[in-house]
């Protein structure tokens, strides 16, 4: 008890402690909702709304703890959570149940993931200096100051739990090397995984924030890297600029990515002028030349967001929205807010260098924590628009039947892109209704988008003869072997069968029944020096109609262990042999026996 005390005394102890504690919370949520794993749509989209909750807060009363004030801290961070398991349960209800048609609303989780970090991490600086004031009165420096030491803190924390993970994988490799299991396979559990990361990402945390010096430090250097490439990034920006006007705009919508490019772009130049910024309480950090470098390039940053906006809209224009577009679109609206700002506070004559950006990224700030929110609700949903302005476009006759990309309404869009689907089944009077229909069987029959989007074409056995070399010459292949080539789950033996580099099947006796069998070897047009991976497979008649790879063996690597010219001519000889175990090995003659992953294992 006394020891307990000793511990409690000091303030950094206890607030270890108290961080500890959150994680063990939270890695115990975790571990309970995995745990349950509920197919109940609406107990799993509880569980994972409370587990938002709970991360949600553990998370922001880990770095805004100060030692003092829990009590108002705890309420406040409570209620920031609710938000988060709200919009976490609106989103995990809108997975598919199993066996569900279509697909694409996991992506929203994903994105929601991306999302709600962004809005921890726009809250976490206002929510520590009303920790500290007791006021909702911000500063702008110590918004800046939270702002990055924030990034270094959790980058701390993750850190002092990555170097944790690599004791105990060590200490449990060692323990195993000596015949001991269990210890690897504690460490393996998923409770001892979410559990202990919690704890340990806590006490990461609590240490980071003990050394602020350290804090600062890695801020000033990150500073001074940004600030002595930031001339850089003036050059290339004017220098773009410039020659764009002599080019024209051609070559940079041939890339096809050109919104990409530059959505990277102004996204550097958003990061490298408030990385020189930093508070704006320091004196000018250039010269007049590069000081008017970088104010010219805050003045053309709204040119930049314009060739965005107008190339991402060529595309909409033309392929309508998808949810990749959406998004994009969104933070193009975004950048162009900042561009606007930043370029007015160039232009604008302030006692402090550029000294309305803090005005204009506070403001923004809350514009983004909005986003974040709205693009994961009714009011935004990528998906949900996205599969609104493809039906539009449809009805309204700016796509026909052919174009209309029925894969991506079913693979992509969710239920809002079934919803579409099932809207077009009942458009008994529309003239294309008999195509909607042949559409809607053939999409009923693929399982995956890129079946849809790359459809396999049947070949005929003329055609697939002229890619393949059968041994003896004049043998005739039976009809049923073209079409169980073809098959899904047969068609990789086709890979690399071309006319000029032809794949090789023989017929023989493998086995003791008196059926043929037929050894297939795919074919080396994918290989631009020698042959040194294929693929040998034993073909076995399984019913009156059909044939399946009894044995499907990979030679990888080294030419020298089983050469496809030795096993070609072993095969035509009857030298050939394939392992009695279920035909998971081959060899030739005395040459090393070559098996699959089962074979390995096995023989």
């Amino acid at each position: 008890m006394r020891d307990i005390k000793i511990l409690l005394s000091t303030p950094a102890n206890r607030e270890r402690i108290l961080l500890a504690t959150v994680g063990l919370l939270q890695g115990l949520a975790t571990w309970g909702v995995l745990r349950i794993d509920s197919h109940e749509p609406i107990l799993r989209a509880l569980c994972f709304g409370l587990l938002a909750w709970v991360l949600s807060s553990g998370l922001l009363l880990q770095f805004a703890s100060s030692g003092t004030g829990h009590r108002r801290l705890s309420g406040v961070v409570l209620g920031l959570g609710i938000p988060f398991a709200l919009f976490t349960y609106h989103v995990v209800i809108q997975l598919p149940p199993s066996g569900s048609s279509y697909e694409g609303d996991g992506q929203r989780v994903t994105t929601w993931c991306v999302a709600a970090t962004l809005a921890l991490y726009i809250l976490l600086p206002y929510l520590q200096i009303y920790q500290r004031s007791g006021t909702v009165r911000f500063p702008y420096q110590e918004l800046y100051h939270h702002s990055w030491n924030n990034f270094f803190l959790a980058g701390l924390g993750w850190f002092y739990a990555g170097i944790y993970w690599a004791l105990v994988w060590i200490c449990a490799g060692l323990i195993k090397a000596l015949g001991i299991d269990a210890v690897q396979q504690l460490v393996s559990e998923p409770s001892f995984i979410a559990i202990t990361t919690g704890i340990m990402g806590g006490v990461g945390v609590a240490l980071a924030k003990e050394h602020a010096h350290i804090i600062t430090t890695l801020r000033s250097i990150a500073a001074t890297l940004f600030r002595s490439l930031t001339p850089l990034l003036v050059i290339i920006v004017l220098s773009f600029l410039a020659i764009l006007p002599f080019t024209g705009l051609a070559p940079l919508w041939a890339t096809k990515w050109a919104s990409s490019i530059l959505l990277a772009l102004l996204l550097l130049v958003l990061l490298f002028v408030n990385a020189v910024f930093q508070d704006g309480e320091s004196s000018r950090p250039y010269g007049t030349l590069v000081r008017h470098g970088v104010e010219t390039m805050l003045v053309a940053m709204p040119i930049l967001v314009g060739l965005t906006i107008y190339s991402m809209n060529l595309r909409i224009e033309q392929y309508g929205f998808t949810p990749e577009r959406y998004y994009a679109i969104v933070f193009a609206i975004v950048l162009g807010g900042y561009g606007l700002g930043y370029a007015w506070s160039a232009v604008r004559m302030s006692s402090h260098w550029l000294g309305s950006i803090r005005r204009f990224n506070v403001a923004l700030s809350f514009v983004v924590l909005g986003l974040a929110f709205a693009t994961h609700s009714p009011l935004m949903d990528p998906l949900k628009r996205s599969a609104e302005d493809q039906e539009h476009r449809f009805l309204s006759g700016r796509v026909d039947v052919d174009h209309f990309d029925f894969g991506t309404m079913r693979f992509e869009l969710g239920h809002y892109g079934q919803a579409v689907l099932d809207r077009l089944a009942q458009l008994a009077a529309h003239p294309a209704h008999q195509q909607i229909e042949a559409q809607l069987a053939k999409l009923s029959q693929t399982k995956h988008k890129w079946e849809w989007a790359n459809p396999v074409r049947i070949v005929t056995p003329e055609e697939m003869l002229t890619k393949l070399t059968v041994s003896p010459p004049d043998h005739t292949l039976p009809i049923d072997l073209f079409s169980s080539i073809q098959n899904e789950s047969n068609r990789y033996l086709l890979d690399g069968c071309t006319t000029t580099h032809p794949c090789d099947i023989v017929a023989g006796q493998w086995d003791d029944d008196p059926e043929l069998e037929y050894a297939f070897l795919n074919g080396c047009g994918h290989i631009a020096n020698g042959c040194h991976n294929y693929t040998v497979a034993l073909l076995n008649r399984v019913s009156v109609s059909a044939w399946k790879p009894v044995a499907s063996i990979s030679v990888a690597g080294d030419s020298k262990k089983l050469p496809r010219a030795e096993t070609l001519l072993a095969a035509q000889e009857g030298r050939l042999v394939f392992s009695e175990t279920q035909y998971h090995c081959v060899t030739v003659g005395k040459s090393p026996k070559v098996c699959d992953y089962w074979g390995s294992e096995k023989e």
